[in-house]
């Protein structure tokens, strides 16, 4: 009832946990894009502006403020760097149309300590991609809170999850001490 069918080939081959990288970049700061403290405001646009700027350097460290961000449209990940929020921002999503993160296919993201509420999902890996999740918080997404495309990979580690489906696809997911909840 509550998890999905595996794929047939789940279990032929021994998995075992990706590792977290270490990243050794520049430290950028989502405040120098405009992205603020106002629960108020529609941070979307200035967002996309800091993690462009971030996926523009390789292994750089993203850090978002903690605060209410609200978002009205997806998020696109891509490059290869670590996002990772000081104190616990809360990333909520205006509906449930979007996923919070879009994901390119060549990216190679790691996403720590932050708080996601609402949206499709909140990230969907496409083929190629590599995304790692570690101390992330997911509150009611309306689809899979995850959803891996075949020749993705996926790892959630330390996370906690409330949502109707956790994993979704036929990609490589890793799920290590994370707590699920079921919601109706």
């Amino acid at each position: 009832k509550y998890l999905l069918p595996c794929p047939k080939d789940a279990g032929r081959e021994p998995f075992r946990e990706p590792q977290g990288k270490t990243y050794a970049g520049p430290v950028l700061l989502a405040t120098d894009d405009g992205v603020d403290c106002d629960p108020e405001t529609d941070d979307t646009e200035s967002i996309r502006r800091f993690l462009g700027r971030l996926s523009a350097v390789k292994g750089g460290i993203g850090v978002l403020q903690a605060t209410l961000l609200r978002i009205s449209g997806s998020l696109p990940l891509s490059g290869d760097f670590l996002l990772v929020g000081a104190g616990v921002p809360v990333i909520e999503t205006a509906n449930d149309t979007f996923d919070v993160f879009s994901v390119d296919a060549e990216a190679r993201v790691t996403v720590r300590d932050i708080q996601f509420r609402g949206g499709r999902s909140v990230v969907d890996v496409p083929a190629g991609a590599a995304v790692r999740m570690e101390g992330c918080f997911a509150y009611d997404p309306k689809m899979p809170a995850v959803r891996v495309r075949k020749d993705g990979r996926f790892a959630m580690d330390g996370c906690v999850v409330y949502a109707r489906y956790l994993y979704e696809g036929d990609g490589v997911g890793f799920l290590g001490s994370t707590w699920f909840r079921y919601l109706s």
